[in-house]
């Protein structure tokens, strides 16, 4: 992942997901995050958990499982390493500032730039069915122009480096619904199509489009969160304190 798209994502707080089997929260009245890897893989992270260090995996492109919120406002993600006489010592690798991404925050993990204090950066963004809800489609654009987007009958500009969400309002018990979604760019050039398609829309979905430079074009990532997903116990998937 190049520098550049790193430091637009970083400069935002909105939601980035990739299509996992998402795990459903802990019935215990906590608070609850998830992790997501953006270029990033790791299996040998911890957080505190009342004193206690909790593993934590990162996966790229995926949601990890949830993990218990300690309710701060910051959290702060290590490694345990040897220190004196080969005692574990923690040693801070990401923090994450979580106070403003809501009940169920997703932490997207991306790789600092060379030179920077810790390895990682961390973007904490809302990801509960509050602010991103079933048969909701979530528009976010990492590029510097400015784009206009067609799903169906609804029509609007997304600036750059911006977010818009449109909700489809699919009734609970309809069968899916197809939608021409597309892309164009507006200049000094004149109109220019990027991308049009079909779209299949489900009630028990949310879907998540990003639009991000790359290669001097630009990519598109369409994402979709069954949230039906959310109905299994979820406590016995999170891992235990050590």
């Amino acid at each position: 992942m190049n520098s550049n798209l790193t430091r637009i994502l970083v400069c935002f707080v909105f939601l980035l997901g990739v299509p996992a089997r998402a795990q459903a929260p802990a019935d215990d009245g906590q608070l609850q995050f998830r992790t997501l890897g953006w270029g990033v893989v790791a299996d040998d992270l911890f957080y505190d958990l009342g004193g206690k260090n909790v593993p934590l995996v990162v996966k790229d492109a995926a949601r990890s499982a949830f993990y218990s919120h300690p309710r701060t406002e910051r959290l702060v993600f290590f490694r345990l390493v040897p220190g004196p006489e080969q005692k574990p010592v923690r040693q801070t690798v990401a923090e994450a500032e979580v106070g403003a991404a809501g009940e169920w925050p997703l932490l997207i993990f991306l790789q600092n730039e060379a030179g920077a204090a810790l390895p990682y950066r961390v973007v904490a963004l809302s990801d509960d069915l509050r602010s991103f809800p079933p048969s909701a489609c979530r528009f976010i654009n990492l590029t510097p122009v400015e784009l206009r987007v067609v799903v169906g009958e609804d029509k609007f500009s997304l600036s750059p480096r911006a977010m818009h969400q449109i909700n489809l309002g699919l009734d609970p018990a309809a069968p899916p619904q197809m939608r021409y979604a597309a892309i164009g760019l507006f200049n000094e050039q004149g109109a220019r199509r990027l991308y049009g398609n079909n779209w299949a829309f489900r009630p028990n979905q949310r879907t998540l489009v990003v639009i991000f430079p790359q290669d001097g074009g630009m990519q598109l990532n369409r994402i979709v969160d069954d949230v039906r997903s959310y109905a299994a116990p979820a406590a016995a998937s999170l891992p235990a304190a050590r």
